[in-house]
């Protein structure tokens, strides 16, 4: 995780009147259930029970750890990011810097053009070559 991006996000939260808590672990060897090994799993998953929000950072996500999976069962508030790998270069330019009514016209016309299409072939300039039917 970036430390400055935790801190950001702590920050932001506790300005809106959030009681951001910041739980560093050791990263795990894995992800998921793989990562069970060398997680505190009792007390993380204590934690994600009464927890409103979780925003895990962290580069090996805990996405269907079994901490993951009894506070997703059992804590019904949760609302879960993953922003694992982000950075704040992408945290700018993917959160901070996002024009919403343009984006909401640009999805609105992208669902409409998605659902009267038989085909679809999305590219970026970045290399992203994307074709369904």
């Amino acid at each position: 995780s970036d430390a400055r991006v935790v801190d950001a996000t702590a920050a932001a939260a506790f300005s809106v009147g959030a009681k951001p808590m910041v739980i560093w672990l050791a990263s795990p060897l894995g992800v998921a259930k793989a990562a069970d090994p060398m997680l505190p799993v009792e007390a993380l998953t204590a934690v994600l029970k009464e927890a409103d929000a979780w925003i895990e950072f962290n580069n090996q996500w805990l996405l269907y750890s079994t901490p993951y999976d009894i506070a997703a069962k059992e804590n019904k508030k949760l609302r879960y990011l993953n922003a694992c790998g982000i950075n704040p270069d992408l945290m700018v330019r993917c959160i901070g810097r996002i024009n919403y009514p343009v984006l909401g016209k640009f999805l609105e016309r992208l669902r409409e053009m998605t659902m009267s299409a038989k085909h679809m072939r999305l590219t970026t300039p970045a290399g992203q070559d994307l074709e369904f039917d």
